[in-house]
């Protein structure tokens, strides 16, 4: 389970999310989320589940070697200049939007 504490922090800030505000929606403490993210303690499956959840991405996401980057293409970069601008709720729900097109691009190739 290597870089876990990388990729659990990596999701979290893509989502503009606080450690306390994850810790609130996985139903675990502050602590616990800093303690996975620095590495010093590694999340149970079951917790990996709830964080994973609360993240709005898979299991496989977080334990998995492919990296999921919202942006990297320039053009669609451009387009995404006001991301920074809004709110994490608005942020939270572009990158949901995008994990769904992901999704369905991955059913058409399989077509």
């Amino acid at each position: 389970m290597s870089n876990i504490d990388k990729k659990i922090k990596k999701f979290r800030e893509d989502l503009c999310m606080s450690q306390a505000t994850l810790a609130d929606a996985s139903e675990l403490t502050p602590a616990a989320i800093c303690q996975f993210e620095s590495g010093k303690k590694t999340p149970s499956l079951k917790t990996l589940k709830r964080i994973a959840t609360a993240l709005r991405i898979s299991v496989n996401d977080l334990m998995g070697n492919e990296k999921s980057e919202l942006v990297d293409d320039d053009e669609v970069s451009i387009k995404f200049r006001g991301f920074s601008d809004m709110t994490a709720t608005n942020k939270a729900k572009v990158v949901e939007y995008f994990r769904f097109l992901q999704t369905q691009n991955k059913k058409k190739k399989k077509k």
